[in-house]
């Protein structure tokens, strides 16, 4: 049988739609469960083990951890310390509900303000991590396939520069909504309001004038530091002083250590 153009294609085309409907379109639709590592970190998680050789330590339970703590605070009722728990939990595991949930009860009550996400931010960061990852291996494989397509029919250049093309587009793509959402990340220098009556001064002194209230489990950024005072920034781009002891560092431990 004589292998022409045609027959190139037509084996081509058989080719990916099988491997789509085989590889990527019955798995997607009939998996429903959580991927391998996160069912194994959610069972040693679950007995506090401190982690394996392909885990970081501890990051199973932290967050339940530092819910657990908030629940605790609340119960005691500082407020302030309970806001900052159900923060820690949300920031290792922004898909928490139990603490998002018990948040929110709390902004409500307690009328916090947090730095404002763009409309961009806020709608990358609603889709799933595990979305990304499957862009990104099919970015590849829409890649592999370009070339492969150029491999087989060398007459058909333009067409497998194109379909590499869109795979690197997807690639771009995914890879720009990864690290965008990495960025989104609270900054290093994010500390909560965790005690009440804090009032942002014009300067570092007790007797200077007011500038604002901050309600408990507020957000801010400290700029620079002088003796007992922090100079920081409000959500409202305000800023001043305000004393040590009323903020609390969002971030559990250095952030340098996982960035």
């Amino acid at each position: 049988m004589t292998i022409n153009n045609k027959n190139i294609d037509n084996l081509f085309y058989i080719f990916v739609t099988s491997h789509l409907i085989f590889w990527t379109l019955i798995p997607t639709l009939t998996n429903h469960n959580l991927p391998l590592d996160t069912i194994e970190a959610l069972a040693w998680g679950s007995n506090l083990d401190w982690g394996f050789n392909k885990h970081p330590p501890m990051s199973a339970f932290l967050p339940e951890v530092f819910f657990q703590i908030g629940n605790a605070n609340y119960r005691k009722n500082n407020i302030g310390e309970s806001i900052l728990g159900y923060k820690r939990a949300l920031l290792l595991n922004p898909s928490f509900k139990e603490a998002g949930q018990n948040l929110s009860i709390l902004k409500q009550s307690n009328e916090f303000v947090d730095f404002e996400k763009s409309r961009l931010q806020t709608l990358l960061c609603k889709i799933p991590l595990s979305y990304i990852s499957l862009f990104l291996s099919l970015s590849l494989w829409v890649i592999g396939l370009g070339v492969l397509y150029g491999i087989i029919n060398k007459k058909a250049k333009q067409r497998s520069i194109i379909i590499s093309l869109l795979g690197a587009l997807l690639f771009i793509t995914s890879l720009f909504t990864s690290i965008q959402r990495h960025n989104f990340k609270a900054a290093p220098n994010t500390h909560v309001i965790t005690s009440i009556n804090s009032t942002l001064k014009s300067s570092p002194t007790d007797t200077a004038s007011n500038v604002i209230q901050l309600n408990l489990g507020s957000n801010i950024r400290v700029i620079s530091a002088r003796n007992n005072w922090a100079y920081i920034e409000a959500p409202n781009e305000l800023r001043g002083w305000i004393r040590n002891k009323a903020i609390t560092k969002l971030w559990p431990y250095n952030y340098e250590l996982i960035n």
